[in-house]
């Protein structure tokens, strides 16, 4: 008879305590793919198995026996716990974007998205001056600069380093679309200076450009 201690864990918050509490104890492909699991959870409910191992760069099988070692009868219901939390959490972003599309006509919409990025601007103005400027010059000094941003922060990427390449032509635009990636990567010298526009959870090309950045 299985105890109730024995039952893995339900909800997101105690499956990471469990990985991280077990994780010296897993084996090198584990670890990878219970890595994954921590950075990405947001990835979990909307991939495939095999989506997810190839990210992960593990094999589909590696996550199956993953999921037996952490307690449960399969992938399936590892995946569950994270389908829970995706549902559980609070869609603010959402919310906003309905509030709004519901809130009057084009001028009021219109009104209150330039007030919003206004009020993103006034933000700007709460930051330490002495970190922006430490980040300005460390930027500037880069011997090269590579500028990262993937999927939904491509834009805020490509801006940045439109603009930059008006002042300069050492700029390079790391991109994953076309393949060029790990060439890029590789090219990374100790000299240079590496920008990542991201948000959490994330993205797996966003950490490869870090782990690229810290070997360099």
């Amino acid at each position: 008879m299985t105890s109730q201690t024995d039952l893995p864990p339900t909800t997101l918050a105690d499956l990471n305590r469990h990985i991280q509490q077990r994780f010296q104890d897993l084996t090198p492909q584990f670890q990878v793919g219970a890595r994954y699991l921590l950075d990405y959870p947001a990835e979990i409910p909307i991939a495939s198995m095999r989506q997810v191992a190839t990210q992960a760069g593990v094999q589909p099988a590696t996550l199956v026996r993953l999921a037996q070692t952490l307690g449960y009868p399969g992938w399936a219901e590892l995946k569950q716990v994270f389908v829970q939390s995706l549902h559980s959490a609070p869609r603010h972003y959402a919310d906003r974007a309905q509030t709004m599309m519901r809130g009057g006509g084009v001028k009021d919409i219109y009104t209150r998205t330039l007030n919003t990025q206004a009020d993103n601007m006034r933000l700007l103005g709460e930051l330490p001056t002495g970190q922006i400027d430490d980040v300005a010059t460390h930027i500037a000094r880069g011997r090269h600069v590579y500028i990262g941003g993937f999927r939904a922060s491509f834009a805020a990427a490509y801006t940045f380093y439109y603009l930059y390449r008006l002042f300069r032509p050492s700029v390079t635009l790391l991109r994953s679309d076309a393949g060029t990636l790990e060439m890029d990567l590789d090219l990374i010298s100790r000299h240079d200076t590496v920008v990542i526009i991201s948000f959490a959870p994330y993205s797996h090309e966003s950490m490869r450009v870090l782990e690229a950045s810290r070997q360099a």
